[in-house]
């Protein structure tokens, strides 16, 4: 049996580990592909492939850029040459947008089996036609117009109707893995033009593979001080995302007036990790001019070590993220600034009890200073009571996925 991990970038590492290693314990081919080099000219540091290896996964870099009229017609015939090549019985896919939309509606022709890992923990509307729809410019709508009366190919035409119903969040794959039974409802409810999809509730498989994998040392791979606490970032420059998320504030402001505050706090005995979404490389050089003087920070790329972060940091903060969630696993307080955007986000988690939320630039530096001097109390019950309805951490993943996938199936 041959299964495939399709990735580009170690954040994604993390969802799979789980389940590839015990594919791969059970006697299954386990193979990694990064297509990155469709998107980019280079691999580069953050590719998926770098822990594949490490963990002895076979591992593919595919750089054969197949020719077409089109950018979709391209990725049709790469897509294509993909599955051709690797003929895997199983596939796995973090999203289904851009080649992987295709990959996906391909496989499903091929009777290959066709797995969608969901690879955030978001709140309900991710796979409502609102959730992206206000993107699309009336230009870009009319292009795309222009482009599905030119296609004869239905696999394109299928991709561009999604596209102007809003839906950058497709669900075709055959398999939907989630974290817990919310995301298991939500799928059920958001995606209703599907009525033959099986859900697999796998639990946080994050979660699984710090538990699996022996901790990383966070300290040395961010060039940390080990002997000062950690305050945790996680960065999103909105204005580059603003027909989504509205923002009424700067994001570097933001994120420097935080660290302002910090640094006057504790008289700069701290490190300061800023981690960006791997969407949003392309800040970093703006990130590094931001802190050029600070000596106690350190930039980097949300990674698969995400646990080891969340356990070994005293607070984590930022605007918006999925993290946020993730973390109530730990002790570290977090702090979410809800009045970066206009648009409200993940209001269950603001009012459940289990983190701290600021709602206004003026109660910033009080939020802080009070959290910084171990004033407020992390509510663990509150953790556990809001976790459970989004993941489970107790459930053996790997074993979940597996067997699910094989049961009666005669592939092992």
């Amino acid at each position: 049996m041959k299964v495939l991990f399709v990735g580009d970038n170690q954040n994604i590492y993390g969802l799979y580990f789980p389940i590839a290693a015990e594919f791969k314990k059970r006697g299954a081919d386990v193979i990694f592909l990064d297509p990155q080099s469709i998107y980019r000219a280079l691999q580069d540091e953050n590719s998926i492939l770098n822990s594949a290896k490490d963990d002895g996964f076979s591992t593919i870099l595919w750089n054969q850029k197949s020719p077409g009229w089109t950018e979709k017609i391209r990725l049709i015939r790469t897509a294509n040459k993909i599955l051709k090549s690797i003929q895997p019985n199983i596939i796995f896919v973090p999203f289904e947008f851009h080649l992987y939309f295709f990959l996906v509606n391909l496989a499903n022709q091929r009777g290959i089996k066709t797995c969608h890992v969901q690879h955030g923990l978001w709140g309900p509307g991710k796979f409502l036609p609102s959730f992206y729809h206000d993107q699309l410019s009336r230009k870009a709508k009319a292009k795309l117009l222009i482009e599905r009366t030119m296609n004869l190919n239905s696999l394109v035409r299928k991709l561009i109707n999604f596209q102007l119903q809003g839906r950058a969040f497709c669900l075709l794959s055959q398999f939907y893995i989630c974290s817990g039974e919310f995301y298991k409802k939500q799928a059920l409810a958001e995606v209703n033009y599907r009525k033959d999809i099986k859900i697999i509730n796998a639990g946080g498989l994050r979660y699984r593979a710090s538990v699996i994998k022996p901790p990383s040392d966070i300290f040395s791979f961010y060039k940390l001080d080990r002997s000062l606490p950690l305050i945790t970032y996680f960065f999103n420059d909105f204005k580059a995302l603003e027909k989504q998320f509205s923002p009424l504030q700067d994001s570097y402001e933001t994120l420097r007036e935080f660290y302002d505050i910090c640094n006057s706090e504790t008289k700069g005995q701290f490190n300061f990790l800023v981690l960006m979404h791997p969407t949003q490389q392309n800040v970093k050089d703006t990130l590094r001019e931001l802190f050029l003087v600070n000596k106690n920070v350190s930039i980097g790329i949300t990674h698969e070590n995400q646990f080891d972060i969340y356990k070994n940091s005293f607070l984590i903060s930022g605007v918006r993220s999925g993290s946020f969630k993730e973390a109530l696993v730990s002790s570290s307080y977090i702090l979410k600034l809800n009045y970066v955007l206009k648009r409200k986000w993940d209001l269950e988690l603001d009012s459940c009890g289990a983190i701290e939320v600021c709602n206004s630039r003026e109660e910033l530096h009080s939020k802080l200073s009070n959290i910084l001097k171990g004033n407020n109390k992390v509510d663990k019950d509150a953790r556990k009571k809001f976790l459970s309805k989004y993941f489970d951490s107790s459930l053996l993943s790997e074993s979940i996925v597996f067997d699910s996938l094989t049961h009666k199936e005669g592939l092992v």
